[in-house]
């Protein structure tokens, strides 16, 4: 760290000396442009962008001989790094069609050719019109429907086939929101000029409570999937008991966009009660698809009480 001394200029103005060696890295001279970003306690300087730091990056990818988890982790990391341009080599029709998914499975990124070795992708997304906050928003609604509908499915005591794969498509959509959101984190984390909601500690909070809620998604999806295959004939309990986390999960959403750390201290004692039912209930059955749902939904407010943490720590 350097330090500089505060100059008096003028009457109404104050002036610090900037280090020459930044001066030359990033070729500023007398009248160059520069930025000031002001957050709640500093303010951070950068130079004005040259023409050539805009210029869109592109990337081939290799996936023939891996394994299509290694080849959806390249996709994903290329796609969250900002490459505009992903190409991908495949041997097989099989491993073609495994991309294109997983491809379609990122917002923004279209396939825009494909031969009979490659496939390349665009990504069409602007991140400057991008707000964490409202996306935020729209994972939240998303999880708050899934609640709805499994709370439907449990009440009347029937996983009907069309309400069950909506609900599991729609975890595909918070997956979506989730990948641009860690994207817009680190795109603020690395660049200054798209820091425009919050200090790095509220950058940091998006990033997890993003993930939190991505997980959330995952446990819904899992649940149903669960009672989907095989529906028991009572699922009085456990409606009683998405209910009662369904809730949770409202307050703790509420919390969060208040910024209410005493109800968040409430909703982590309501949270323990309710776990304390779960282990009741849990107990009771034997039918290892309904333990296992009990051992979800435990793990939802597990997730729920992380993410509250986020608020009063």
């Amino acid at each position: 760290m350097e330090y500089r001394k505060l100059i008096k200029f003028g009457n109404n103005s104050f002036v610090i000396s900037l280090p020459k060696n930044w001066i030359i890295q990033n070729r500023l001279e007398k009248g160059s442009l520069i930025y000031l970003l002001k957050t709640s306690n500093q303010i951070i300087l950068s130079p004005q962008k040259q023409a050539g730091d805009s210029e869109e990056k592109s990337i081939t990818l290799d996936a023939r001989n891996e394994k299509i988890e290694t080849i959806q982790r390249k996709i994903i990391s290329c796609y969250i790094n900002n490459y505009k341009k992903i190409m991908v080599l495949y041997d097989t029709n099989e491993i073609a069609k495994e991309i294109r998914a997983m491809i379609q499975n990122l917002m923004a990124l279209e396939v825009i050719e494909q031969t009979a070795n490659m496939i390349v992708a665009m990504d069409y997304l602007n991140m400057h019109d991008i707000s964490i906050a409202s996306l935020i928003r729209k994972n939240d609604n998303i999880i708050r429907s899934m609640f709805k509908d499994l709370l439907s499915c449990l009440k009347k005591n029937d996983f009907d086939k069309e309400l069950s794969e909506n609900i599991i498509a729609r975890d595909l959509d918070v997956n979506r929101l989730t990948f641009v959101i860690m994207r817009a984190v680190k795109n603020a984390m690395t660049d200054p000029h798209m820091k425009k909601e919050g200090t790095d500690l509220e950058y940091f909070n998006f990033y997890e409570l993003a993930q939190y809620m991505e997980r959330m998604a995952d446990e819904i999806k899992r649940i149903v999937r669960l009672l989907y295959q095989d529906c028991p004939k009572n699922l009085s309990e456990l409606y009683e008991v998405a209910m009662d986390v369904e809730k949770i999960y409202l307050n703790a959403m509420k919390t969060y966009y208040n910024k209410d750390t005493e109800s968040a201290y409430k909703v982590a004692t309501e949270k323990n009660q309710v776990m304390d039912k779960i282990n009741k209930y849990q107990e009771s059955h034997t039918a290892a698809n309904v333990h296992e749902a009990f051992g979800r939904f435990k793990n939802v407010l597990l997730i729920i009480h992380s993410a509250i943490r986020l608020i009063y720590q």
